[in-house]
């Protein structure tokens, strides 16, 4: 992690032993004498996990579904200040989710067909953001305060 005064940029990364991986890169920065604020977000993540069922009793006969998911995201903020400590603008955030049953066993590939999935999501949010604090990173005195308004897409 990169901490600059007057922005930051982030990344992280897993990977693990069932072979899952992902990862994100995230900035967030001021400009023009902390005229607009700017916010980015990327990343993309595969999750591989056993599905045993829904309850105790499915889960003690011991079969397990092979699953796959995906997710693809991002996310994008754009702030003016329109008076002192007084920002407005919008943010919209999306996330594109796979999810299939994850075998090349015969047995799970009629299934894996009928039952894969993917969904489409975006929420455009308009935002309005009162900064008093003394520093963004370390404050040590002020607050900040935000109203949102949220439209959610719906998925496809």
């Amino acid at each position: 992690m990169i901490i600059l005064r007057r922005r930051l940029s982030a990344g992280g990364a897993f990977y693990t032993e069932k072979h899952s991986y992902g990862g994100a890169l995230g900035y967030l920065g001021k400009l023009r004498n902390d005229t607009w604020r700017v916010g980015l977000l990327g990343g993309s993540a595969t999750i591989f996990y056993n599905f045993y069922g829904i309850g105790y009793d499915e889960n003690k006969q011991g079969l397990a579904i092979p699953i796959k998911q995906s997710v693809d995201f991002f996310g994008i903020q754009l702030l003016y200040r329109v008076a002192e400590r007084v920002f407005a603008g919008f943010e919209i955030l999306g996330a594109n989710l796979k999810t299939a049953i994850s075998s090349s066993d015969p047995q799970y590939e009629a299934a894996s067909e009928a039952l894969s999935t993917q969904n489409k999501f975006a929420a455009p949010n308009l935002k309005i953001q009162r900064d008093a604090r003394d520093d963004t990173f370390y404050p040590t005195d002020g607050s900040l305060s935000e109203i949102t308004a949220e439209f959610h897409m719906p998925g496809s």
